[in-house]
């Protein structure tokens, strides 16, 4: 059995405005440097931290190829602050596009990558499921890697089963939406601990914040859904207690965990067909509604040329123009203190 030992994570919450790909890199970079300067060996980074988040084609045009904008970014944050640094972009690969999360080591490589598989709502219009293993292994342990959705369904819960990881880091880029917002916020609050309970290992979820934006809906031109970005990153330990968690602002949380092997559990897989923990109004009939559009979204995407030629156009690395490797890397922020959220948490105005 592996000896019981912690770790310094941390979990990166920022605003992120659709298609600002630099800007939004460039932002965040800020919040990396405090975290880094607590003491984090790993920091992830919200879902499609650089793209935004929109149902609409125009996302595409935030595309990029494997080793471009963010791939670029983690690695060299990950080498200046001698951390472990992920987060989730938006992949373009062949005729393809993939929600694919990186995790790049201290050493400026790569330890690994994950791609989505539960593509809820409309996300399947834009986006291609993958099936691949979930799991990154590192020199902190073997982390599982549940992007957004996929932390919901009771298929990834049974991945995590089989898995066996040490950490789950849980990349959200979830937005509450006029009708289903509470619904969001109690699954964002309640899946960290969730887990962490069941498994006996430590859970870092984090999302976005200071968010907002107006989405169209696939097939119904005119109408739009406004989508609120309102953080809840949470990092909760192997014994199932919340260490921090921060609401709706921009900031750092961070704590020490506990990888400790003596915690750790097999729990029983989920007993309902789609969730892994269900929320408490219409479990059936959302879980029923979750799996129909992701069917129509693979139909959708698979008859799109559109998205085949926009794929296509992602220029491949070297020819990647972007101000991402330009950015200078330095540690400017300055700490904003909150009396009323927790200690871990602080927010950050960038030196200008």
């Amino acid at each position: 059995m592996k000896a019981a030992r912690s770790v310094r994570v941390a979990a990166v919450q920022v605003r992120s405005d659709s298609g600002q790909v630099d800007a939004n890199l460039a932002h965040a970079q800020t919040y990396v440097a405090e975290a880094a300067r607590r003491g984090a060996e790993l920091v992830v980074c919200p879902e499609f931290l650089a793209a935004g988040y929109v149902y609409d084609a125009s996302i595409w045009r935030s595309g990029e190829p494997r080793g471009g904008p963010t791939e670029t970014w983690l690695r060299r944050l990950a080498k200046h602050h001698g951390i472990h640094i992920g987060a989730s972009y938006l992949e373009a690969d062949g005729d393809d596009f993939f929600n694919t999360f990186t995790l790049a080591t201290p050493d400026g490589g790569v330890a690994g990558r994950v791609r989505k598989e539960s593509l809820p709502a409309f996300e399947g219009w834009f986006f291609k499921s993958c099936t691949q293993p979930k799991v990154i292994d590192t020199a902190l342990g073997r982390i599982a890697v549940g992007i957004c959705q996929d932390n919901h369904t009771a298929r990834f819960f049974r991945r995590v089963i089989a898995d066996d990881p040490d950490l789950i880091v849980m990349p959200h880029s979830a937005p509450c939406v006029p009708i289903g917002g509470p619904l969001v916020r109690q699954g964002l609050a309640e899946i960290g601990p969730h887990y962490a309970s069941a498994f006996g290992i430590p859970v870092v979820v984090v999302n976005k914040a200071r968010t907002t934006c107006r989405s169209p809906i696939p097939g119904l031109p005119g109408l739009g859904l406004r989508f609120d970005f309102r953080g809840l990153s949470t990092i909760t330990d192997s014994d199932g207690a919340v260490l921090e968690q921060l609401r709706n602002r921009e900031g750092v949380v961070s704590a020490e965990v506990h990888l400790d092997p003596s915690r750790k559990r097999k729990p029983d897989p989920p007993a309902t067909f789609y969730w892994s923990r269900p929320p408490r109004v219409l479990p059936r009939t959302l879980g029923a509604m979750f799996v129909v559009l992701e069917e129509l979204g693979k139909i959708a995407y698979a008859r799109s040329p559109r998205r085949r030629r926009a794929a296509r156009l992602v220029q491949p690395p070297a020819a990647c123009v972007n101000a991402t490797s330009s950015l200078r890397i330095s540690d400017t922020a300055r700490p904003v203190a909150s009396p009323t959220d927790s200690p871990g948490a602080t927010s950050f105005r960038t030196s200008k």
